[in-house]
């Protein structure tokens, strides 16, 4: 949801940190070691990679275009259906994305002194 995205956002100021922050606490809630645990790479950093490793529960396999694996397509596709769910349970019209028709509702949001505009928006992106 975007209002903690927002939170996370401002205590880490990096989307890059606040998915490693979450990655790392995933993979330390896991009780049983694993053959391999598959990350879509997100980043070309190697001390990522090397935080998410010592905490993962199985050999860490970093890669781009991960959906490949049947396990990161799957979760994709959670993930996204969660978020369409989400959207289409709020009590105001939130298009997606940065169409027009996305940055107009956003205009109309932003003056709107009854919405927190905080909960329907990640404030970070470029349009808001």
């Amino acid at each position: 949801e975007p209002e903690t995205y927002n939170t996370l956002y401002e205590q880490y100021r990096n989307v890059n940190n606040m998915l490693t922050f979450g990655y790392k606490t995933l993979l330390q809630k896991f009780d049983q070691t694993y053959e391999k645990v598959i990350v879509d790479a997100y980043a070309q950093d190697p001390a990522i990679v090397q935080s998410l490793a010592s905490v993962s529960p199985g050999p860490l396999v970093w890669e781009t275009k991960a959906e490949k694996y049947i396990s990161v397509c799957a979760a994709s596709l959670i993930a996204r259906k969660l978020c369409l769910d989400w959207f289409e349970n709020q009590d105001i019209r939130l298009p997606r994305g940065a169409s027009y028709e996305a940055i107009q509702a956003y205009k109309e949001l932003a003056t709107n002194p009854r919405i927190n505009l905080r909960r329907y928006v990640k404030l970070n992106f470029r349009i808001s």
